[in-house]
């Protein structure tokens, strides 16, 4: 199975699953509707941020360990505050949790002198949906961006060390591989993102995130609700009056099914996307009634685009 097919059966499968996005005039079991074709589900336009991209190479040297021992501060919980994040600023104690924990050490470096601009940023693109969720199975650091720490003997700014060398001594994001403790890329920094005037979009820091944050923390975010009943889903979405999503999947065993849910259905974007709809994952067989007698759902006219 070459991975060009692979690619070409999860696009088909996303545009299939698309097509059978359904409202409330989907198909009853009481009576049959009017027919129709299947409205697309729309998302708003996200703007591209020009000015700040990831930079994804790490960094040729690794993070310095300070000479000092560092305070102990509250470790940031991923089942804490819903929207707060815990931002911890003491950069050695910061280094030290994150590698007890196992869990990427995220830091803003940001400028004192601008609080505002860093404020906004924390809770317009930080705090926000599927980042927050992210950055809350992360430890989390806010250092001003000339801080000096005392490593080797010497004193220097930490911005200046090679580690952080991305960022060219300016605010912004690193993140540093605590976590992979076997890796070459342990304590040092996987990736950057200059804090610029016009901040990087939701798009990108997810983009940067996933890559560095846990596999087993991934499984953890934007879970989703499936319906196996048409019935009941098509209440749920009336009464919530939110567009209805129906996977149609093979009843057999189906290795490229497998592979699709497995890696087109675990992306946190999608599934944050999908979050924000009623969700039926039905057979391919499953049939209703309609004017008293049983229709397969799937030839329906609401669904003819299929």
């Amino acid at each position: 199975m070459t991975r060009q097919f692979i690619r070409r059966r999860a696009a088909l499968a996303v545009f299939a699953a698309c097509l059978a996005t359904v409202v409330a005039t989907s198909p009853r079991s009481a009576a049959a509707q009017p027919e129709s074709s299947a409205p697309r589900a729309t998302e708003p336009d996200v703007a591209k941020a020009d000015d700040a991209k990831p930079n994804d190479a790490p960094a040729a040297a690794t993070v310095p360990a300070t000479d000092q021992e560092g305070t102990d501060q509250e470790v940031n919980a991923a089942d804490s505050s819903p929207t707060a994040l815990t931002w911890l600023d003491d950069y050695a104690a910061a280094l030290k949790q994150a590698e007890a924990a196992a869990r990427p050490l995220v830091i803003l470096f940001h400028d004192p002198a601008a609080a505002e601009r860093t404020a906004r940023y924390e809770s317009d693109s930080l705090s926000a949906g599927a980042v927050r969720d992210l950055l809350a199975h992360c430890t989390l650091a806010k250092l001003p961006y000339d801080l000096r720490i005392r490593a080797g003997g010497g004193e220097f700014a930490l911005l200046e060390h090679a580690a952080f060398a991305q960022l060219a001594g300016k605010p912004g994001l690193a993140v540093v591989d605590t976590v992979h403790r076997d890796s070459p890329k342990f304590r040092h920094v996987v990736a950057a993102l200059p804090l610029a005037e016009r901040p990087a979009s939701q798009d990108d820091l997810l983009a940067l995130l996933e890559r560095h944050v846990p596999e087993e923390a991934l499984s953890k975010v934007a879970e989703l609700h499936w319906h196996e009943d048409y019935s009941e889903a098509i209440r749920t979405a009336e009464r919530e009056q939110r567009m209805l999503f129906v996977y149609f999947r093979n009843d057999e065993t189906d290795a490229e099914q497998q592979q699709f849910e497995r890696e087109a259905l675990s992306n946190v974007r999608l599934r944050r996307k999908l979050g924000r709809f009623v969700l039926a994952r039905l057979s391919r067989r499953t049939s209703v009634k309609v004017e008293g007698q049983p229709v397969e759902l799937i030839q329906h006219a609401s669904f003819s685009t299929m």
